[in-house]
């Protein structure tokens, strides 16, 4: 199951033990995980879908990462040529990209915890959960991965007085907007330990600088 496959995959820190992916068995259960999404009927409700979606996102990104990295020349997925924007990926029989499976399917559906939890084989990226989303406890999912994302200082941190964010809330700052955040500053305020550095800048200044940090495109594999 996709359970068990991102139990063997995912390190507590959220990186993929892709070398694991070279016994043919696990391949081909990865495989199979992604056939299933492509089989699986579309949900009608927006929780069923953002699960589904999510769950296929990543499993997607999963195995295409893997069959990249394997051939000759790959520097990152970055580097790739249509990773994102042209290779065909089948949804609930829908065939799509990974860009148009985000941007008309996911994130119309208004909730910006999902830059969280998508992750794009990117040490930049959100750690990859090691357990499926499912619709029943999505929210508590949801609330814990920008937990860890925020307080993760390698994606946020206090440089200088100012609030170093991720990329990603550069990129899709519309989507942090919307309420409870009201902007990117307001969904980081809302994760941030309070005892952190972060968390302390954040409730003692009302409108602190921001820096954009680099994103590092390097393969997200555990063991560097």
């Amino acid at each position: 199951t996709y359970a068990d496959l991102l139990v063997t995959l995912v390190t507590d820190d959220g990186l993929v033990r892709y070398d694991r992916l070279r016994d043919p068995a696990r391949l081909e259960q990865l495989r199979v995980v992604v056939a299933g999404f492509a089989a699986a009927s579309r949900p009608t409700a927006a929780r069923d879908r953002l699960a589904l979606w999510s769950n296929a996102y990543n499993a997607n990104v999963l195995l295409m990462a893997f069959e990249a990295s394997r051939r000759p020349g790959f520097v990152n997925v970055e580097k790739v040529p249509g990773f994102f924007d042209a290779t065909p990926i089948v949804v609930a029989g829908e065939r799509l990209t990974l860009n148009r499976l985000e941007n008309d399917r996911i994130r119309p559906l208004g909730d910006a915890r999902i830059h969280a939890a998508l992750v794009c084989a990117a040490m930049s990226c959100p750690p990859l959960r090691a357990e499926p989303y499912t619709a029943a406890r999505l929210d508590a999912q949801l609330d814990d991965q920008s937990r860890r994302w925020v307080n993760d200082p390698a994606k946020f941190r206090v440089i200088g007085g100012r609030v170093g964010l991720s990329a990603i809330l550069d990129w899709y700052g519309v989507d942090f907007t919307a309420a409870p955040y009201g902007s990117p500053l307001g969904y980081v305020k809302h994760y941030a330990d309070a005892s952190s550095a972060l968390g302390r800048l954040l409730a003692t200044t009302r409108t602190p600088p921001t820096a954009t940090l680099p994103y590092d495109w390097t393969l997200n594999r555990a063991g560097g």
